[in-house]
């Protein structure tokens, strides 16, 4: 037979837990972002304009009486960034048709403003491919 089992001794003492080290220092700030405070108008008065470069991110005030023809060049003609948004007001009484020059795709179930003080943005989404959205008919 084989005798009983001794009672087990008690477990020690944990130590005491070290101290935590200094927060590293912060990095430098980002520089600010480049976004404008506020709208750039080109203003057009005739009856028929074309997109060019200059355009990019400004708001193309469309004031005329009668339709208006705003054409959408190749990117051949006039070299625009994917991304980049342009902004179309009706300004007047001549409901604005954004038209694509040859070679240019643009996609929308419409591409006509609705009516005056309408808003549309074209923005380009490929080297020859634009898309219209807002205030279209």
């Amino acid at each position: 037979n084989q005798g009983a089992q001794g009672i087990q001794g008690s477990q020690g003492y944990q130590g005491y837990q070290g101290f935590q080290g200094n927060q590293g220092t912060q990095g430098n700030q980002g520089d600010d972002g480049q976004g404008a405070d506020k709208l750039t108008f080109n203003p057009q008065t005739g009856t028929t304009y074309t997109i060019v470069s200059a355009d990019a991110g400004l708001m193309l005030r469309m004031n005329n009486a009668a339709a208006i023809t705003l054409t959408i060049d190749t990117n051949a003609n006039q070299p625009i960034d994917t991304g980049t948004v342009i902004t179309i007001e009706q300004q007047g009484a001549g409901v604005v048709t954004v038209t694509p020059a040859s070679g240019v795709t643009i996609n929308s179930t419409s591409r006509k403003t609705w009516g005056q003080y309408t808003v549309i943005q074209v923005y380009k989404v490929d080297t020859d491919v634009w898309n219209v959205i807002g205030g279209v008919a």
